[in-house]
């Protein structure tokens, strides 16, 4: 009886490595899911920004781009230097 007495501890250890290596992966995997979860939430609302005044953007240029081009063409016009 002694004499099992080491090897059934030995026989835990191993189930118990066997186990944490099992379960290692999925708390740390948790972990990392949620950072990069995280990470993928705060770039595409980065882009979301972005777009928003990137597509907001051309409109103004256009009408100041107008606007200069026709104080070009009035003074070209009128020739003020």
């Amino acid at each position: 009886m002694y004499c099992l007495k080491p090897l059934a501890h030995k026989l835990e250890r191993i189930a118990e490595t066997l186990f944490q290596r099992s379960v290692k992966p999925l708390i740390y995997g948790l972990t990392y899911f949620v950072q990069f979860g995280s990470i993928v939430a705060l770039q595409i609302s980065q882009l979301a920004l972005k777009g928003v005044t990137h597509f907001a953007q051309p409109p103004f240029v256009r009408v100041g781009e107008r606007l200069y081009l026709g104080k070009q063409r009035l003074r070209k016009l009128i020739d003020i230097p």
